[in-house]
């Protein structure tokens, strides 16, 4: 099957073209036209149709992830992709992320105050959050998570993207990770037998296969906490992982336009997966608001709700007011305190004191604020 019947799924960019402001998008095609107009290349015309061929491209740079954006258009058939090639040229693309623009350029007061806004919005994590969230609402989710997790085709591009086992209707593997256990100590008459050269080389071999499974299973670190009635020793966490990853360095383009739309493809897919695992946890869920709700709660990205902590921080800044931030290497009193007194984490640089006489760092001190709350 090649990618062209795969995109053919429920889960295609018609699907996110609703989770983007409709009237973001009619202004970066306007602004782009005009400034089309005015350099007078070969590209005369820049619609909406343009536009989301552009974003139809993106979205498979992002499914398929590739050394260069060049070898999308290789000639060579393993790096190749024809699907691509059928939208439009290389060139074209580049021509498109380069000129897209979401401010009319020739009128410099327009420019300044719109590109600033624009700038101001896109570093407000909130601005994004409440797009996307507002967008949200007039989607059923429910068809769109379904799509992602339970479509076939996006099955086996995941499973030709990755090379790994499907993760939709994943499944406990049926090998067992191997305990690395040393060699046991062995007395000196028994050093030079066979049956302890053996055990060694056997202790030996099982240390290479432990390591090998464990660089196997290292998947890149990403701001998603999944719920606690979601198991994350699954390798469903490192294959979304595995995606994030991939969409990562698209974030290094300079474009904000270009930026932006990627960061929402990449939003979007990590919404319906983690909704599509809160339906699965909860069958009570029935209403898009309480997904909504409930998708907040569940996942951590950069552009999602303060956490618990940080919260709490802000419902008691007058009682962390009284207390004074210490640095460990200078703090004296750590050393004299006796260990009951104070916490043992380890790798934290500074640490916070209480007015009972504790010290603790960041985390054991909300826990500890939290207990005093209660009381």
């Amino acid at each position: 099957m090649d990618i062209e019947e795969k995109l053919q799924a429920k889960l295609v960019y018609e699907q996110f073209e609703k989770l983007f402001d409709k009237q973001l998008v009619q202004q970066i095609v306007r602004c782009t036209q005009l400034q089309l107009n005015v350099q007078q290349d070969d590209l005369k015309q820049f619609d909406e149709f343009e536009f989301w061929q552009f974003i139809k491209v993106i979205f498979v740079i992002i499914l398929s992830p590739r050394n260069s954006l060049e070898d999308y258009w290789s000639t060579e058939k393993i790096y190749a992709c024809d699907y691509i090639k059928q939208i439009m040229t290389l060139k074209k693309y580049k021509y498109i992320s380069d000129i897209i623009c979401c401010y009319d350029k020739s009128d410099q007061d327009q420019t300044q105050s719109t590109e600033d806004e624009f700038l101001q919005n896109l570093n407000d994590e909130n601005w994004i959050q409440r797009k996307i969230s507002h967008n949200l609402q007039d989607i059923e989710i429910q068809i769109l998570a379904h799509a992602i997790m339970t479509s076939k085709e996006i099955n086996n591009i995941l499973n030709d993207m990755w090379e790994c086992q499907e993760f939709i209707n994943y499944q406990e593997p049926s090998f067992q990770i191997p305990y690395f256990q040393y060699p046991p100590k062995v007395s000196m008459f028994d050093k030079y037998t066979k049956q302890t050269k053996a055990a060694q080389r056997h202790y030996i071999k099982q240390s290479k296969q432990h390591r090998k499974i464990k660089e196997k299973q290292q998947f890149p670190i990403t701001n998603i906490h999944i719920l606690k009635n979601i198991n994350q020793k699954q390798t469903q966490q490192g294959h979304i992982n595995q995606l994030l990853s991939s969409i990562k360095y698209q974030n290094r383009i300079n474009n904000k336009v270009f930026k932006y739309f990627v960061y929402c493809l990449q939003i979007c897919i990590v919404n319906s997966y983690i909704i599509y695992n809160i339906r699965k946890q909860s069958k009570s869920v029935t209403t898009i608001r309480q997904y909504t709700y409930l998708l907040f709660k569940a996942i951590e990205i950069k552009t999602m709700l303060p956490t618990e902590e940080e919260v709490f921080e802000e419902e008691n800044l007058q009682l962390v007011a009284n207390h004074e931030q210490i640095n460990v290497k200078d703090n004296v009193l750590i050393k004299n305190k006796s260990r009951q007194s104070c916490c043992i984490c380890i790798k934290v640089k500074t640490y916070l004191t209480c007015s009972c006489g504790m010290v603790l760092c960041k985390q054991c001190y909300i826990k500890h604020l939290r207990k005093l709350k209660i009381e």
